[in-house]
């Protein structure tokens, strides 16, 4: 009869339970060895931070949809519109100040006639994985081919809309 089967039945329940122990124990040493320290979750901002960053927020949307104005030959106002901002986003695109290239031309559409026609146009920049839709307001005085456009941006938070200019409504 082999020897283990000699030992009283729960004497050998004490030794495997005393080896599952060790084992965990050292289990527990090896991970806690091996791991990384936790690092301190990043403390929420002040109020005083907050409305700064609202402050540099609201001023980075009103440059951005501050007016442009651009002289175009002769052209429908849709079209008068659409040339010049795909002119502006090339020089966007062109000094990196947004992704391109440039998804063809701007289609606008609008109504009204008379000295100043408002339009609405949307173009898209990107690659086919980071494509974006860019929105215009635009407003062409056929008589002048004067086309003032102003980019249309939504704000990082929504509390901080920022109205777009009335020389582009």
């Amino acid at each position: 009869m082999p020897l283990i089967r000699r030992l009283p039945l729960w004497f050998r329940y004490v030794v495997t339970f005393a080896v599952a122990a060790v084992l965990f124990i050292a289990l527990v040493h090896y991970v806690t060895k091996n791991t990384a320290p936790l690092q301190a979750p990043p403390q929420a901002p002040n109020a005083g931070q907050l409305s700064q960053e609202q402050h540099q927020d609201r001023i980075v949307v009103e440059q951005q949809q501050a007016p442009h104005r651009l002289r175009v030959p002769a052209a429908t106002p849709p079209v008068a519109a659409a040339r010049a901002v795909a002119a502006y986003m090339a020089y966007e695109v062109a000094h990196g100040f947004i992704a391109g290239p440039v998804d063809g031309q701007a289609s606008c559409h609008g109504s009204g006639s008379g000295a100043r026609i408002a339009l609405t146009c949307n173009i898209h920049a990107g690659s086919r994985i980071t494509r974006l839709r860019y929105p215009f307001d635009v407003v062409v005085v056929p008589s002048t081919g004067e086309v003032t456009y102003c980019q249309v941006v939504t704000p990082p938070i929504p509390s901080l809309r920022v109205p777009v200019s009335p020389a582009c409504r």
